[in-house]
């Protein structure tokens, strides 16, 4: 029974990241849509979330990539509130799979930053968080 609370706790934690994650995703897609520089990211070159919001790699099929990450959060909040409400190793392990593609796509993301633009988003950076919290927070409840 234990174990089970912990489980419970552990989506229910989830949750609640993954909603930040949805705020920093939204807000990333105000920066990628804006017409005017957002005072709040741009802290000169090496924090410039436009050059990121805005560059070559803002998209994937003509959508921006934070889209995609609000999906993301989305859909595991999704498979979270199922695994708190009623518990099934199908949604365990879809949720295991798709911790494990966002974690790894938000180090390639990292990754084009570091290498390829030589600058970082402030909000980027806080969804990356996100993300590894997430998968922290799955890992520790499946230990």
């Amino acid at each position: 029974m234990e174990l089970f609370h912990k489980h419970r706790t552990a989506y229910r934690i989830i949750i609640i990241i993954a909603v930040l994650g949805v705020l920093a995703a939204a807000y990333a897609t105000r920066v990628h849509y804006s017409t005017d520089s957002s005072s709040l990211c741009n802290l000169g070159t090496k924090f410039n979330c436009d050059v990121v919001n805005k560059g070559l790699y803002a998209e994937m099929f003509g959508v921006p990539i934070s889209i995609f990450g609000m999906l993301g959060y989305i859909w595991m909040m999704v498979l979270a509130r199922e695994m708190v409400i009623r518990p099934a190793r199908r949604i365990r392990l879809m949720f295991a799979a798709s911790i494990a593609f966002a974690a790894g796509f938000s180090m390639h993301l990292a990754w084009i930053s570091s290498q390829l633009l030589s600058t970082w988003c402030i909000v980027c950076i806080a969804s990356y968080i996100c993300t590894l919290a997430i998968l922290g927070v799955f890992t520790w409840s499946e230990l």
